[in-house]
């Protein structure tokens, strides 16, 4: 049986191990391979860290990753063991952080996928977020050191967050209204000057 839980303590030795089997020493975070960190991230509440437990191995890991300036946060840190992969551990951990950030009244989630992990996007529409960006060569592969991964980052709307309806550019781009569809559209906004006047004083 797989229990799906939140982060103690004493899962920081765990947590670390699973990351090394997993990616060795390819993660993009580094503080996720040192326990003294996970523990204290997770103490500041920098990370809310959630694991998969099975036999009392740490099996899987994810975790929301708070921008304290915000209301908006990252889910995070996905990894599962590979004895425990294609069972649904990831997204149960997904959901289970989803349901948190609920909890907590967060606005925003955002989700970062590597180009190459078809897997990790599937999971995230399972989860309802909604693709919205890609960024190329944003990363260091996880999987292979020598090469950089394009992203494609996922956003579920927690809260209303409408896209602003701004004149000048509402009919010009064909992907505004697919965000729209998701996220809603305020009114429209007051008009954006396309220039800004040049005001030159002499004080010669």
């Amino acid at each position: 049986m797989i229990v799906i839980r939140n982060f103690l303590p004493d899962d920081a030795n765990g947590i670390s191990q699973l990351f090394r089997e997993v990616y060795a020493d390819r993660y993009v975070y580094p503080d996720i391979y040192v326990p003294t960190m996970i523990s204290w991230h997770n103490a500041q509440r920098h990370w809310q860290s959630a694991v998969a437990v099975k036999n009392g191995s740490i099996i899987g890991h994810a975790a929301l990753w708070q921008d304290d300036t915000t209301h908006c946060a990252e889910l995070a840190m996905f990894a599962t063991h590979p004895d425990a992969r294609h069972r649904g551990v990831a997204t149960r951990l997904g959901m289970h952080l989803c349901c948190e950030a609920r909890k907590q009244q967060l606005s925003t989630l955002t989700i970062k996928m590597v180009c190459s992990h078809s897997y990790s996007q599937q999971m995230a529409k399972r989860l309802d977020f909604h693709t919205t960006a890609l960024l190329r060569d944003y990363v260091v592969s996880p999987f292979k050191s020598s090469d950089r991964e394009s992203v494609i980052l996922g956003v579920q709307a927690l809260q209303p967050r409408p896209v602003p309806q701004v004149k000048e550019i509402s009919g010009q781009y064909s992907w505004l209204p697919l965000l729209s569809t998701q996220f809603g559209m305020t009114r429209s906004l007051p008009s954006i000057p396309t220039s800004i006047p040049l005001n030159i004083i002499d004080n010669g």
